[in-house]
């Protein structure tokens, strides 16, 4: 027999085991030159963001600015996949969390 209770309860155990996944996770990347360094967390928040003084000049700001998306677009990536590692045996098969779809 189906009962409501118990699937609301599994549905708030799943809940509370994702939610403690994603504020265990906290990524890092790095520019391969080494120019930038983004840090975010599993809610694809950046933490922290380390910015080379060479790029601050008025005469490199397009390239920072195109180089901060490349760092921010690639930490997002490195969480999507942390999440989709740490959450996939926890979601049911077939099920995954909007917003950390890690094809993007």
């Amino acid at each position: 027999m189906f009962r409501l209770g118990e699937l609301l309860e599994q549905a708030r155990q799943m809940q509370t085991h994702i939610q403690k996944a994603l504020d265990d996770i906290l990524v890092e990347y790095t520019l391969p030159g080494g120019e930038i360094r983004v840090v975010m967390n599993g809610y694809k928040i950046p933490q922290l963001i380390e910015i080379q003084p060479d790029l601050m000049t008025p005469e490199r700001k397009n390239e920072l600015e195109t180089l901060l998306v490349m760092a921010l677009q690639s930490a997002i990536k490195r969480v999507e996949k942390e999440v989709q590692d740490k959450i996939g045996n926890i979601l049911p098969p077939g099920m995954s969390l909007p917003g950390f779809n890690s094809s993007s």
